[in-house]
This record gives C-alpha cells, structure tokens and sequence, in this order.
C-alpha cells in the first residue's frame, strides 16, 4: 500500500490525516485517494487529473516536481504528502 499524508486543511474534509491507496505511479495514486474520498476531488485534482496549481506532492519527502512529476513510479509503503499553498497578504 501506498500512504497519503493529507495537509491539515483537509482533515476536516475527509475526518482522518492520511490514507492508504494503491497505485504504480502518483497520478494513479491520486486517482485511487479521489475514489475512496470523493470529497478531494477538486481540492486535489483537476477536471484533466492534474495537480491542482496549489497542491504540492513529495514522496518520501522529495518533491515529485524533482523526479518525474505524476508519472513518478511507486513503490510499496512510500508515503505521498501533500501540501496546500497559501498566500495572502
């Protein structure tokens, strides 16, 4: 299994901080955590399953932007974290 770290603006959403997905790469990763909590979608995703532009993704703590994006290959037991952005003034 793969594990998700969820950011905790989103543990309100789905009521835990992380979840367990199955996946060969990120963006089937991704895809699976959006079946098992519908609720992320589009707080996650786009309408072209693509990070959304304010969510950043590390495996293992290294930015997937660094390895090969949403086509980064898995591994058994890696953690993907996901971070949300804020900006303001």
């Amino acid at each position: 299994m793969i594990r998700v770290d969820l950011p905790v603006s989103l543990h309100k959403t789905v009521g835990r901080a992380s979840i367990d997905v199955s996946g060969a790469t990120v963006a089937e990763a991704l895809k699976d955590l959006v079946r098992i909590e519908p609720s992320l979608a589009t707080k996650v995703l786009t309408d072209r399953s693509e990070l959304q532009n304010f969510v950043v993704a590390f495996i293992n703590g290294k930015d997937i932007r660094m390895k090969s994006g949403l086509s980064t290959v898995l591994r058994e037991n890696d953690v993907i974290t996901l971070y949300i952005a804020v900006a303001g003034g």
